[in-house]
């Protein structure tokens, strides 16, 4: 699985292989969360550890979009706590986690895919743990997001509202926004300090 971590991360090391030999990897990979029984005594840390791998991938489209149904599937067994008889927390959580950032890193591939485990996702927000409930929050909150189209401000102004400050704040900005005054109570008056000393000391 290590070995893998390098292989399905590192552009430089994944670039040695063919999309055909990546394919076949990912597809072993997967092998081990959808399979019904795994021939060893911890099944569990197997089911996490290739639900781990899959969810750091960072493989190209071309290798992944083949199997996004396939990744889906093994997420929702791990969402609903179908993988390891003793993980159902644990491989829930892991689960919840990879839909995150698997739909954060390709998200035109894995949010469509990921439609299939909402109803997953919102039980897990009923969760008893407050872990669970988090990652769930997540995991909704993201595929939410993604889909929601972001709409530009528009260039149009729209007509100005009547102000509801005061007269007086009204007043004092309009007098200084004035930039050529024809009276002195139309605009700013500059205050020149030295020459009100002077008048006062006469």
């Amino acid at each position: 699985m290590r070995l893998l971590e390098s292989v399905f991360i590192l552009p430089a090391v994944y670039r040695i292989f063919t999309d055909t030999q990546l394919g076949e990897m990912l597809t072993a990979v997967l092998s081990i969360p959808m399979a019904d029984v795994l021939p060893t005594p911890n099944a569990r840390k197997m089911c996490a550890l290739s639900i781990w791998l899959l969810q750091v991938q960072r493989l190209p489209e071309e290798v992944i979009v083949p199997a996004k149904d396939r990744i889906a599937f093994a997420l929702r067994r791990g969402t609903e706590g179908e993988l390891g008889k003793e993980g159902k927390k644990g491989s829930a959580c892991d689960g919840l986690k990879a839909i995150y950032d698997l739909a954060v890193y390709q998200p035109s591939t894995f949010v469509p895919a990921f439609t299939e485990l909402l109803p997953s996702i919102l039980a897990n927000l009923l969760a008893p743990t407050l872990l669970l409930r988090t990652q769930a929050c997540h995991a909704l909150g993201v595929a939410a997001f993604l889909t929601t189209t972001q709409r530009s401000p528009s260039p149009h102004k729209t007509p100005t509202k009547p102000s509801l400050d005061p007269i007086i704040v009204r007043t004092l900005r309009t007098t200084l926004n004035a930039l050529e005054p024809q009276h002195a109570a139309q605009g700013p008056v500059t205050y020149n300090l030295g020459a009100a000393t002077t008048r006062s000391a006469q």
